[in-house]
């Protein structure tokens, strides 16, 4: 069982709650931005600008994120023994009603011609993964790149902060934040339950071998371990732009700036 099969919080998949909460990120974050330039004199003209650039920005950063989640989970299937190396044709490894254990039954093939054909190499399996995953994180990695750039230069452009395009970017950093926090609590709490399966495979894997369900719970632990790390340290670098103090010192400096005396001009 992969990653993305991992049924977590009444059947709803990892992936279909991460893809959720950042379109619930993407809403908010349009809101904000509509609700915090209206009435805002924009005399420069940068504030349509500023809205691309974190429109931009905010896609690429979580689909950078969340293509290089699928390319650890995807390499992390490698951990997993293949399909039937933990459920052998032809041999019974649970104990299923009307058969004792370790008795024999006919397994339907159902067409199939061979045991390779009914069961498939896993590593064929991660190679496609991989590569679908690494080149969409090379793409967005490539895009979020050139954005950030972009809003580099827009920071240091004089007159900026406390501007309406100032208030726009001030957006952008507080949704990252809001979006990343609740990534982090699903996370890491899919995290700790895949951790629990390999403490407690008798537990959790109801027709599973032990073997089998330690192997799909440490499978399933890493990605999501990354996935909570990486969210961390996103949201980390974000909240030290966008936290009051350091908006404070923005406008202040502006400020100080545009209140000093202009020099005399030369005789």
């Amino acid at each position: 069982m992969g990653i993305g099969e991992t049924m977590f919080f009444g059947g709803f998949t990892i992936l279909a709650m991460l893809s959720s909460v950042v379109g619930l990120g993407v809403l908010l974050l349009a809101v904000i931005i509509l609700a915090s330039g209206r009435g805002d004199p924009d005399p420069s003209g940068r504030r349509g600008h500023a809205v691309y650039i974190a429109a931009a920005s905010f896609v690429a950063l979580f689909a950078l994120l969340f293509a290089s989640f699928a390319l650890v989970a995807s390499l992390s299937g490698l951990i997993v023994d293949d399909d039937c190396s933990a459920f052998p044709i032809g041999e019974s490894t649970t104990v299923f009603p009307g058969l004792e254990p370790g008795s024999s039954f006919e397994f339907d093939t159902m067409g199939f011609e061979s045991e390779e054909m009914l069961c498939p190499s896993r590593g064929n399996a991660v190679a496609r993964d991989s590569v679908r995953a690494g080149l969409v994180a090379a793409l967005a990695a490539g895009v979020l790149g050139f954005h950030l750039r972009r809003r580099r230069e827009m920071l240091d452009e004089p007159g900026f902060a406390g501007s309406a395009a100032w208030r726009v970017d001030r957006a952008y950093l507080q949704t990252v934040c809001f979006t990343t926090v609740l990534i982090f609590l699903f996370a890491g709490a899919s995290a700790a339950y895949e951790l629990f399966r390999v403490s407690a495979p008798g537990v959790t894997g109801e027709f599973l071998s032990r073997r089998a369900e330690r192997q799909n719970g440490a499978s399933g632990a890493i990605p999501l371990a990354y996935l909570t790390l990486a969210t961390w340290w996103i949201f980390r670098r974000h909240w030290v732009q966008a936290r009051p103090e350091s908006a404070a010192s923005e406008t202040s400096e502006t400020s100080e700036i545009a209140d000093m005396p202009e020099a005399p001009p030369d005789r």
